[in-house]
């Protein structure tokens, strides 16, 4: 469990270079060369590891509407998105790698005008995705989807220094439980993720740690006593009193900076 200021704040992680919303990530296949037939946006997404993106309700969609808008590349979805559901087997029955049982039709659809049997959303007016069956051969834009990380569940099990019979730790990759509004790292510079690892477990009074990665952060984000050895040190080793913390701390994304509690 996380600690921040008391509460537990669920967190799933993202692939770099997909977009997140709760428990999901999404990859926005955009700009005119990336519109494609249905197939083609199907196989497109599952060559990066998802599917096409099915909405499962009002909010995911207003999520992934507000997205598309902010993509200049994107242009508006009221061209229309493909999406992972279509009846080309039988007419009518809707087959959806995931069936969440959620439908948003347009008035008088789904109608199959010229064997319409692959589905797309678009956006009109206030709603921000009708449902429309389409041509399959049409060439749209399409936003791809897979199920994010759960950090929590994210273990490493650390063989700590010789005089230490060893320990395991739980990891949050590339974040820091640090105190707003930077990032001030009043530990000490570590030869490895290891030695910080054990210093936090010879101390009674330490339930966690930040790594901080030198070289992967900007230097900015250090403070002035640790920035001048950063070159020379591959790391910060922060430890924290979880017990003691004040609500001032929070769970903050930082490249190259991981948070550690000890099992």
């Amino acid at each position: 469990m996380f600690v921040t200021g008391g509460d537990v704040i669920p967190d799933h992680g993202c692939p770099s270079g997909w977009d997140n919303h709760l428990t999901r990530c999404y990859w926005y296949l955009d700009g005119s060369a990336q519109r494609a037939s249905w197939e083609d946006a199907t196989q497109a997404c599952q060559d990066i590891g998802g599917d096409l993106y099915i909405p499962s309700d009002d909010e995911e969609s207003a999520f992934v509407h507000e997205a598309l808008g902010k993509r200049e590349s994107f242009g508006s979805i009221t061209k229309g998105i493909w999406i992972g559901c279509h009846d080309k087997e039988v007419e009518g029955r809707y087959d959806c790698y995931v069936d969440n049982g959620y439908r948003n039709w347009a008035a008088d659809e789904p109608n199959n005008l010229g064997e319409e049997d692959c589905f797309a959303v678009y956006a009109s007016g206030s709603n921000v995705s009708l449902w429309n069956d389409k041509s399959c051969l049409e060439l749209y834009n399409a936003v791809c989807e897979r199920a994010g990380t759960n950090l929590y569940s994210v273990t490493r099990r650390f063989q700590m220094l010789s005089d230490i019979s060893g320990g395991s730790a739980s990891l949050l990759p590339d974040h820091c439980l640090v105190e707003l509004p930077d990032l001030q790292p009043d530990g000490f510079t570590v030869t490895s993720l290891i030695r910080c690892a054990a210093a936090c477990a010879h101390d009674s009074e330490c339930e966690a740690f930040n790594f901080l990665r030198h070289g992967d952060v900007p230097l900015s984000s250090l403070s002035s006593s640790s920035s001048s050895s950063s070159s020379r040190s591959p790391g910060t080793c922060q430890k924290l009193y979880v017990k003691s913390l004040s609500e001032s701390y929070v769970m903050t994304e930082i490249d190259g900076c991981s948070f550690y509690e000890m099992n």
